[in-house]
């Protein structure tokens, strides 16, 4: 997802417009599109866990995945703030991240499903 993406701009800034604009974020931020760089790139990002149950298993696992940028803004303080999406189980699904602003970590936010990426990853040409 992540290569694609930052090869066309347009399709990072699509992929934004459409997670952020869900319905799981319409109330509480706003999209910033093709404003800066960092809308189209990609990092690499170590995930934290929050639940008991998950942070017992992943206890001797690093999980680093690959994620593309999202720029937004909250509405309610104008703060700006950034998600990180990256590829879930299936080629419409995606996974949002955010920061924590105390440990700096990266915690899943949301999982948002009927997105429009296609997993190229599993076609031949």
């Amino acid at each position: 997802m992540c290569r694609r993406a930052v090869r066309d701009g347009h399709q990072s800034s699509r992929i934004c417009a459409s997670v952020l604009g869900s319905t799981f974020f319409s109330d509480n931020v706003e999209t910033i599109p093709f404003r800066h760089q960092t809308s189209n790139q990609c990092i690499t990002k170590e995930i934290a866990f929050q639940t008991e149950g998950a942070i017992k298993k992943s206890v001797s696992l690093k999980y680093q995945e690959w994620m593309l940028i999202c720029e937004a803004v909250k509405i309610d303080s104008k703060e700006e703030t950034y998600y990180f999406v990256s590829r879930a189980y299936r080629s419409n699904q995606v996974f949002i991240s955010n920061s924590d602003a105390l440990d700096g970590r990266v915690y899943l936010v949301n999982l948002s499903t009927h997105i429009g990426i296609r997993d190229t990853s599993k076609h031949v040409n």
